[in-house]
């Protein structure tokens, strides 16, 4: 705890923590835990705005040699909790699981409101994986860098090649249930992260994961005899995650500037937004009150813009979307109807493949679809229609 909730502190202090292993499970249970626990936690307070907070890595302790069944992630990691009015700079070299960075900490992980939110944050950089990461703020994030994305893919694939993924190196999203047909947020299951902004100047996403692929050509599968010829390509950027800005995603910033990325200095208005990655099951809206749409109140704000959108990757039951939301009544991007729409720009690229796969399994927000949703559309985007199945009721373009 810094300052006094009485008395405001009138400086910026600077926080430098070394790595945070927060395990937390009720140990009066019998069984394995598999709900996380947000009581208690850990808790810096710090009454009124921070310079920066920095930190090697939040995760939970190494389980003991053979006992990493007993205590999967989801499980034993316990949340920790950043509460402040305002962020420069949030920096982690590695991953942050089960983090809330809001100015409040009397809250539900994934609920927020204006009154709880950060007035503003700078820099947010995480090296390593975000994974159930929340964070509220009320007015723009000047950089947003997820280097390895939004929520751990591990066990989420029903691929072949992963099989027998150990418990203990799955993820939130690997709790993944049936998605809700009504507002709010998932019934069964855990999202992979939730962001939400005024605005965000400059987003940057990596792969959280790399994917082996085999030619589908036989004489391209073995040039060596014995030997498989794998071909790496990214994973995914965010999973069974959203990020929502009330304003625009990818615009310059009011004023020029430098902020500070371990010791190197970035500029602070450059703007755009890139992702080195697959969607899947996440949302990305720009003019989305978030705070709106968990009340069940139309989440359009008016018109917003997605510039300088540079992805390499699919969308695989994911959307891309500006001051665009489905019908109430079927809550499917996808489905005929009359959609929310104002105005609203998305402008940019999808390329390698650049491809829409809906299988109807749902966001982290509870809605179907699959593709870019705006008013207007500029540049190389994958069309925004519904799945082509053949007959045998199979997807042919997310086959």
């Amino acid at each position: 705890m810094i300052g006094d909730a009485a008395a405001p502190l009138n400086f910026a202090p600077i926080v430098r923590v070394g790595t945070i292993y927060n395990t937390d499970f009720d140990s009066s249970t019998i069984g394995v835990p598999a709900i996380p626990s947000t009581t208690p936690e850990i808790q810096f307070m710090i009454y009124g705005p921070t310079r920066a907070l920095t930190t090697n890595a939040i995760t939970r302790d190494t389980p003991v040699a053979g006992q990493s069944t007993l205590f999967p992630p989801i499980g034993s990691q316990g949340l920790t909790s950043i509460s402040t009015t305002a962020i420069g700079q949030f920096q982690s070299i590695g991953s942050v699981n089960f983090t809330r960075i809001a100015k409040t900490n009397s809250l539900n992980t994934m609920t927020v409101s204006p009154q709880t939110s950060l007035s503003h944050a700078g820099l947010i950089h995480i090296g390593g994986t975000a994974d159930a990461l929340s964070v509220s703020v009320n007015g723009p994030i000047r950089s947003l860098r997820l280097m390895k994305g939004l929520g751990n893919p591990n066990g989420t694939s029903t691929a072949a090649t992963t099989f027998g993924t150990p418990p203990g190196a799955t993820g939130f999203p690997a709790a993944w249930g049936t998605p809700p047909t009504t507002n709010g947020f998932p019934t069964t299951g855990l999202m992979g992260g939730q962001i939400n902004a005024g605005s965000i100047h400059r987003l940057a996403m990596g792969a959280a994961n790399t994917v082996m692929m085999t030619s589908n050509s036989p004489q391209n599968v073995q040039t060596t005899n014995g030997s498989t010829n794998y071909l790496p390509k990214a994973g995914n950027a965010m999973t069974s995650a959203a990020i929502t800005t009330t304003g625009n995603i990818g615009t310059p910033a009011n004023r020029t500037g430098r902020i500070h990325q371990f010791n190197r200095s970035i500029h602070s208005n450059k703007s755009g937004v890139t992702i080195n990655g697959d969607l899947q099951q996440s949302e990305l809206a720009a003019g989305f009150d978030y705070n709106q749409y968990v009340s069940g109140v139309s989440p359009i704000t008016g018109p917003s813009i997605i510039r300088g959108l540079k992805m390499k990757g699919s969308l695989v039951d994911s959307v891309i979307s500006a001051s665009y939301a489905p019908n109430t009544a079927n809550n499917n991007f996808n489905a005929s109807g009359s959609n929310q729409v104002d105005p609203g720009i998305v402008k940019g690229s999808i390329k390698a493949p650049g491809l829409a796969y809906l299988d109807g399994r749902g966001t982290a927000l509870g809605r179907i679809g699959a593709g870019v949703f705006a008013r207007r559309r500029a540049g190389t985007l994958p069309p925004a229609n519904p799945a082509i199945n053949n007959a045998s009721g199979v997807n042919v373009l997310g086959s």
